[in-house]
C-alpha cells in the first residue's frame, strides 16, 4: 500500500523547543483541514532543579490519518488522529508525540504514544484502547448509538494531562462526557477513565492537586448534576498502585444533603424535601445499586454506595413531604397569646389529592429492600402519617377463621363487595355475608336455583372479559416488570371426542427498566433485591389491557395481541377502559380502588379526587397487597386485619360547591 504524502512544513531551527506540528489528512480519501492550538504552560519551579518543558497541545477537529512533525511522518491507517500532546515524554533530549485517537469507524479510543527515533517517530502500542466504546457504553443491546463530536488534551498539572471526550447519543438527551487522566511523569500510565452519561446542563470536571502531600498529585472530579446548585466534590487519592477513592465517598456527600434536609425539617419541610432530593439525585446518578447509575469508573457503571446513606435519604424525602402537607396552627391574636395553640382540625379530603400524591409514592419506594432505614425514621413517618391520618374506629368481624396466605400468583381479594350490604368471601366454597349490626351468612343459592351474585364475583383469578386468558405471574427482571400470561384451556370437539386445547404463555413489559448507560443486568435485580409486588400490583383486566396500580396511580398496559401502544400511567379523571368483569380491588367502573400497603389501608376516590390512609397502630395491616375491599358507593371499606375482617365507614368528601 503506497504511503501517504503528509503536507510540508517550513523547518526550523533544531535548538528550538517548540514543534510546530501539521496534519494533512488523509480521511475517507480527501483532505481534512485542521486548527493547531499552541498552548504553553510553564510549570512553575518550587526546587532549584530545572523546570519540566512546556507542553504543546494541537486539535485536530474533523480528525487526520496523517501528521507531520518536522519532517517526519506519523502515519495512522487505522485509526483516526483527533488530538496531539508533544512533550519529551521518555526524558531523552527529543520531544515525542502523544496522541489521542479512534477507531476508523470511530468507535474505539485510544491513547498512542510516538517516540521519537532517529530515523523519524516510531507508534507505539497503544497504551490504552476500549473496543466499542462508544457504541456499548450507553445502550445495553449493544447497537451504536453515539457520535463523537469533539477529542482533545488538556493539562491538569504540570505532570498530569487529560484527554476529554465528548460523544453525543441518539436519544438526543444524554451526552457521554469521558475523561481519562494520564500521568507523564515520572512515568506515562493511565490513571483512571471516568464517564457520564450526561443530561443537558450536567458535567464533568477534573483538578489536580496534592491533598496528601506525599508528592503526588490527586485527583478530585466536580459533577454538576441536574436538580442540584452546586457542583460535586469526590477525591481519588494517587498512590503508587493507582487512583484509590476516599473511603467515605460518595456516601459522606449524600449523608451531607441528608443532614441539611434533618436540619431544615421543623423550620421548613419545603427546604428540606429540596436537601433531601439533592441526596437522592447524587444516589441515582453515582451509586450502582441505583437502578440506572450514570457515573461509570473504568468498565463498571457507579460507585459502592451501600444501603443506609440512600435509605435515610429516601425516608427524610418522605417525612418532608408528609411534614409539609400537616397544616401549620395559625398566629396567635395579641390577645391570645398567652393561650396554648391548638392545629385546625382538618380533614384528609381538604388536602388534594394532587398534593398527597408524591407523599404516597415516597411511602411506597421505601419499601424498595436496596434502602436500610432506621426506627428512629420509621418513627418518625408514623408520626406524620398519623398527623394527617388520624387513627380511625371501626368494626371487626370474625367471619373467618385465618387470613388467605400470601399467593406467589396474581389474584383479586379474597373480600369483595357485592353491594354496600353484603360482602362476599371468595374461596372453596365462597361465602356470602350480609352486613348487619352481627353480620349474618346467607347462602348463595336461593330457593329455586338461582345463584345470588354473579359467577364472575366468585372466581379470583385475574382474568380478560373473555375469561379465557389469566395473569399467572409478575416479576421484575432486567426488561423491567414483567407480566406472565396464560391462556385457559378450551374445551373441543374431535372425531373421537371432546379434548382440551394446550395452554399458551405470552409476557408483556408492564413498565420498562429506566434507560441505564449499562450494559448487561445491575446487581439489584438479584431475587433477594427484587421490590415487593405492592409496588406495582396487577388489579384489574378490561378490553383495552391489564390495570395496575402503584400507590396513588393506575397504569394501563395493553396486551400486544390486541394493542401495539405502550403502557401509559392514567390521568386522575381517565376512566375509559371501563368496564372491568371482574372486580377486586378495583371497581368495576375504575371510579375507586383500595390496596391494603405495610403503612396502612391505602384508598383512591378518583370521582372524588380524594386520597385516605386508613390505620390503625395497635393492628396495622397485615400487609397482603390485594386483600381489601371498597363498596360500589365508595362509602364503606373492608380488609383483613390479622384473622379477622376489619369494616368500616369512609369520610364523606366535602360536597361541592
Amino acid at each position: 500500500m503506497p504511503r501517504k504524502n503528509p503536507l510540508s512544513l517550513p523547518s526550523f531551527q533544531p535548538n528550538l523547543w517548540l514543534l510546530l506540528l501539521c496534519a494533512g489528512a488523509c480521511h475517507r480519501d480527501k483532505a481534512v483541514p485542521f486548527q493547531s492550538k499552541p498552548e504553553e504552560k510553564p510549570s512553575p519551579s518550587t526546587t532549584p532543579s530545572p523546570s519540566p518543558p512546556p507542553i504543546t497541545f494541537f486539535q485536530f477537529p474533523e480528525g487526520a490519518l496523517a501528521i507531520r512533525v518536522e519532517g517526519e511522518a506519523i502515519e495512522c491507517s487505522d485509526h483516526v488522529i483527533y488530538a496531539a500532546a508533544s512533550n519529551d515524554f521518555d526524558e531523552d533530549g527529543d520531544r515525542d508525540v502523544l496522541l489521542l485517537t479512534t477507531s476508523i469507524n470511530r468507535q474505539a479510543v485510544a491513547i498512542q504514544l510516538a517516540e521519537r527515533t532517529a530515523s523519524g517517530f516510531e507508534r507505539r502500542d497503544p497504551i490504552v484502547t476500549d473496543q466499542e466504546y462508544l457504541s456499548s457504553s450507553h445502550h445495553p443491546d449493544g447497537a451504536p448509538g453515539c457520535t463523537l463530536e469533539r477529542a482533545s488534551w488538556s493539562s491538569l498539572s504540570p505532570s498530569i494531562l487529560s484527554a476529554d471526550i465528548r460523544a453525543r447519543c441518539e436519544d438526543g438527551q444524554t451526552s457521554l462526557i469521558i475523561r481519562w487522566p494520564v500521568e507523564i511523569r515520572p512515568r506515562i500510565r493511565v490513571l483512571e477513565r471516568f464517564t457520564l452519561a450526561a443530561k443537558d446542563g450536567e458535567s464533568l470536571e477534573l483538578e489536580a492537586k496534592d491533598r496528601d502531600e506525599d508528592g503526588r498529585e490527586d485527583l478530585v472530579i466536580q459533577l454538576q448534576i441536574q436538580g442540584v446548585k452546586d457542583p460535586i466534590p469526590i477525591t481519588w487519592m494517587n498512590r503508587a498502585a493507582g487512583l484509590a477513592i476516599v473511603e467515605d465517598e460518595p456516601e459522606s456527600t449524600i449523608f451531607t444533603f441528608s443532614r441539611r434536609a434533618q436540619e431544615a425539617m421543623r423550620r421548613n419541610p419545603r427546604n428540606a424535601i429540596l436537601a433531601s432530593e439533592n441526596a437522592i439525585a447524587l444516589f441515582e446518578t453515582l451509586c450502582r445499586e441505583a437502578e440506572s447509575p450514570r457515573f461509570r469508573v473504568a468498565a463498571g457503571w457507579g460507585l459502592s454506595c451501600g444501603k443506609r446513606a440512600p435509605g435515610k435519604a429516601y425516608a427524610l424525602h418522605a417525612i418532608a413531604l408528609l411534614r409539609s402537607l400537616i397544616p401549620q396552627p395559625p398566629k396567635p391574636s395579641r390577645s391570645k397569646r398567652n393561650q396554648p395553640s391548638q392545629p385546625p382540625k382538618r380533614s384528609p379530603f381538604s388536602i388534594a389529592a394532587s398534593a398527597l400524591r408524591p407523599a404516597i409514592e415516597a411511602l411506597i419506594h421505601l419499601e424498595n429492600p436496596i434502602l436500610e432505614i432506621q426506627e428512629s425514621e420509621r418513627k418518625s413517618l408514623r408520626e406524620a402519617i398519623e398527623a394527617l391520618f388520624p387513627t380511625k374506629r371501626f368494626t371487626v368481624h370474625h367471619l373467618v377463621q385465618s387470613a388467605p396466605l400470601p399467593s406467589p400468583l396474581p389474584r383479586l381479594s379474597s373480600i369483595v363487595f357485592v353491594d354496600d350490604s353484603h360482602l362476599l368471601l371468595r374461596g372453596d366454597p365462597p361465602r356470602l355475608f350480609e352486613l348487619g349490626e352481627i353480620p349474618a351468612e346467607i347462602t348463595l343459592i336461593d330457593e329455586m336455583g338461582i345463584q345470588r351474585v354473579p359467577l364472575r364475583l366468585i372466581d379470583h383469578h385475574l382474568r380478560n372479559p373473555e375469561g379465557q386468558a389469566a395473569v399467572v405471574g409478575i416479576e421484575q427482571n432486567c426488561k423491567g416488570f414483567v407480566a406472565t400470561i396464560e391462556s385457559i384451556p378450551q374445551p373441543s370437539l374431535a372425531l373421537f371426542g371432546p379434548f382440551e386445547q394446550p395452554s399458551t404463555r405470552v409476557s408483556i413489559i408492564v413498565e420498562p427498566r429506566p434507560a441505564s448507560p449499562s450494559s448487561g443486568c445491575p446487581e439489584v435485580f438479584a431475587p433477594e433485591l427484587r421490590r415487593p409486588i405492592h409496588f406495582l400490583l396487577p388489579v384489574g383486566w378490561s378490553s383495552q389491557g391489564l390495570l395496575f396500580a402503584r400507590g396513588p396511580s393506575l397504569l394501563l398496559a395493553p396486551i400486544p395481541s390486541s394493542s401495539d401502544q405502550s403502557p401509559r400511567w392514567l390521568s386522575p379523571t381517565d376512566r375509559s377502559p371501563a368496564p372491568i368483569p371482574h372486580p377486586g380491588p378495583l371497581l368495576s367502573d375504575l371510579s375507586a380502588y383500595t390496596l391494603a400497603l405495610p403503612f396502612g389501608v391505602l384508598v383512591v376516590d378518583r370521582v372524588g379526587d380524594r386520597i385516605e390512609i386508613v390505620r390503625d397502630e395497635a393492628d396495622p395491616p397485615s400487609g397482603l397487597p390485594v386483600d381489601a375491599a371498597i363498596s360500589p358507593s365508595r362509602h364503606r371499606l373492608a380488609w383483613f386485619c390479622g384473622h379477622m375482617i376489619c369494616l368500616t365507614d369512609l369520610a364523606s368528601p366535602p360536597a361541592s360547591p
